[in-house]
């Protein structure tokens, strides 16, 4: 597809940067900056993987990944602020001569971060990405390890959440475009979305088909009607989730603590003796459970983030 593209003719005219020098051109894709976010970004998952898990929470490798991530963040942010954007003279062509252009030199521009229903957009969205990865990751766990079904049945179990998202995103993105209002749909689905997380932190080994089915068919709902950064979210869930297990299972006379962490839900039948698997598949239980909290918790911070936004409407053009 590249191939393709990069030999169709453009119809938008010249490319106004096409007679700068290639080190003004390299600058203003702003590597640098991008290197800093991620290697921020990087310092934040390690420590949250590790802390509790790996290393203790007092190990200097977690709270220097922590102190890391900081200084970062802070370089980041005093970066963006003192980079300004620059105006240039686009070359003459029949669509944009004399027409000034705006170059930005800044990863995250502050011009458009400033408008509040960008920047709360922006965290409402990271805080609702987060939450649906942490509940994509651990389903399976949950039918696995709590219920001791294959992989294939799992795989199976967990449609309803994936269908249910894709089938409430048409839809609502088709009763937005129609009305020309997506606040109203940020706050119906996040409320919903945090009514079904909490009601899959409830699931436990026995629960019915019908309530495993009608909880995930209800929280992808609430995900797929306000679908308009999910590692980092992902990531806190994981350390939870690892952290309630290992407290656990050692509280279980004659568990191989090690080895039941390293086979995962799909084997603890190879690892664990047969008396004592009822009390390992509760473990993860609480587990599962406790993550599924990190996507209560991320979900009612998005619904809060909606109420400071603009109540615009979208009119298109023409209509």
């Amino acid at each position: 597809m590249c191939a393709i593209f990069s030999f169709c003719p453009s119809s938008l005219g010249g490319a106004p940067y096409k007679n700068l020098p290639f080190r003004q051109k390299l600058t203003s894709l702003g590597l640098k900056s991008a290197l800093i976010l991620a290697s921020t970004l990087v310092c934040l998952i390690l420590a949250l993987q590790w802390g509790g898990s790996v290393y203790p929470w007092s190990d200097s490798r977690v709270w220097g990944c922590f102190l890391g991530f900081g200084l970062l963040l802070a370089l980041f942010g005093y970066m963006q602020y003192h980079q300004k954007d620059e105006y240039v003279i686009a070359a003459s062509t029949p669509t944009n001569a004399g027409l000034n252009l705006i170059r930005s030199q800044c990863l995250v521009p502050l011009r458009v971060l400033s408008q509040r229903s960008v920047l709360l957009g922006c965290i409402f969205s990271c805080l609702l990405q987060g939450a649906m990865m942490t509940q994509t990751y651990y389903l399976p766990f949950y039918f696995q390890a709590v219920r001791g079904t294959d992989a294939q049945t799992s795989g199976f179990s967990i449609l309803p959440y994936g269908v249910t998202i894709s089938i409430a995103t048409l839809i609502s993105g088709t009763l937005v475009t129609l009305s020309g209002f997506y606040v109203p749909f940020m706050w119906v689905g996040s409320g919903i979305f945090v009514a079904g997380s909490g009601l899959l932190y409830t699931l436990s080994r026995s629960s019915p088909f019908a309530k495993w089915f009608g909880y995930q068919v209800f929280t992808g709902t609430g995900y797929g009607v306000m679908c308009l950064g999910g590692s980092i979210g992902l990531a806190i869930a994981e350390n939870v989730f690892r952290n309630a297990l290992h407290t656990h299972l050692l509280a279980l006379q004659g568990v191989d603590v090690p080895a039941v962490e390293a086979a995962g839900g799909a084997e603890l039948q190879n690892v664990v003796p047969v008396e004592l698997l009822g009390p390992v598949r509760d473990a993860f239980r609480v587990a599962v459970s406790d993550a599924f909290l990190v996507a209560v918790g991320l979900g009612g911070v998005a619904f809060l983030a909606f109420v400071g936004m603009e109540r615009k409407r979208i009119i298109a053009k023409g209509g």
